[in-house]
């Protein structure tokens, strides 16, 4: 996991095999820039928000709160 702050902004990148993972503290230009950088030194692509169950890892959101829990 690779996390960078950035005064009160936080990224996080997870990386497993050949699939990112991409979270932000809800800071949607950081996410774009991050994804933007990611995609001129590697070639990707994004398949959009994460589903519900990922490499095992359960993922629940809750938007209003701004929460998203793993399990």
């Amino acid at each position: 996991m690779y996390v960078k702050r950035l005064g009160a902004l936080i990224v996080a990148i997870t990386l497993y095999v050949d699939d990112f993972i991409i979270v932000t503290n809800n800071h949607k230009k950081l996410l774009s820039q991050t994804k933007v950088l990611l995609c001129v030194e590697f070639d990707m692509f994004n398949m959009g928000e994460i589903e519900i169950y990922h490499l095992g890892i359960q993922i629940k959101k809750n938007y209003e709160l701004c929460i998203m829990e793993l399990n």
